[in-house]
């Protein structure tokens, strides 16, 4: 797995969260991910961007952000195609922010997404997992992928979005699961080691995220 950073900023790792976006394509919608990010309503973190394999229309999309000093992009050398996984594993790598957070391109938050992360990590002790609840909005379906979802920890209740990690820790277990429900696969993994390290899981009960 190799990654070259490109036309955009290393990663600002005095922030307290970096923000991993696998993307391929781009296109409009990774635009609305990072348009949601950049009108948070506290500047507490990165957005590192991994393309899946080369991507010059990713590149070119980017042009518009090229004076922000907050979003980094980086291109694997070749194309993966597993759900995003790889980029998300290369964009953990990256990272040296205290807590790293994993999403789709597809996806948005709300404005006070990661101010309320921020205050539940500096309002509780030892924090190593946070997460908040969300919404989910597919065109293929009704009922659960066109709802409100109440996360909890466990299996189908949870989405790789809605959750930050402290990043020592996620480094510690690595994302090894390629299939397409691996964010479950993750937090199974992460379990043991937040509970080794006395770290606490905090959960905002709010709906900060919606996942396309």
């Amino acid at each position: 797995m190799k990654g070259e950073l490109k036309n955009l900023h290393p990663v600002n790792n005095n922030k307290l969260l970096n923000i991993i976006v696998p993307t391929y394509s781009g296109g409009t919608k990774l635009e609305v991910i990072i348009n949601s990010l950049l009108s948070q309503s506290c500047d507490n973190f990165h957005i590192t961007i991994v393309s899946d394999g080369p991507s010059p229309e990713v590149q070119e999309q980017l042009q518009k952000y090229s004076d922000n000093k907050n979003i980094s992009y980086y291109e694997l050398s070749e194309r993966y195609n597993d759900w995003g996984h790889t980029p998300r594993e290369f964009g953990i790598y990256t990272s040296e922010c205290r807590f790293t957070l994993m999403t789709g391109y597809d996806n948005y938050y709300v404005p006070e997404f990661v101010e309320n992360f921020e205050k539940a990590i500096n309002e509780n002790n030892d924090v190593g997992f946070v997460y908040c609840d969300f919404i989910t909005h597919h065109d293929r379906g009704t009922g659960k992928y066109h709802n409100f979802v109440e996360s909890r920890i466990e299996a189908s209740w949870i989405d790789i979005g809605c959750f930050a990690t402290e990043t020592k820790l996620i480094k510690e277990v690595g994302f090894k699961s390629r299939r397409f429900a691996a964010d479950w696969d993750l937090v199974n993994s992460l379990l043991p080691v937040l509970h080794f390290n006395n770290k606490n899981i905090i959960k905002v009960n709010k709906i900060l995220y919606v996942h396309n």
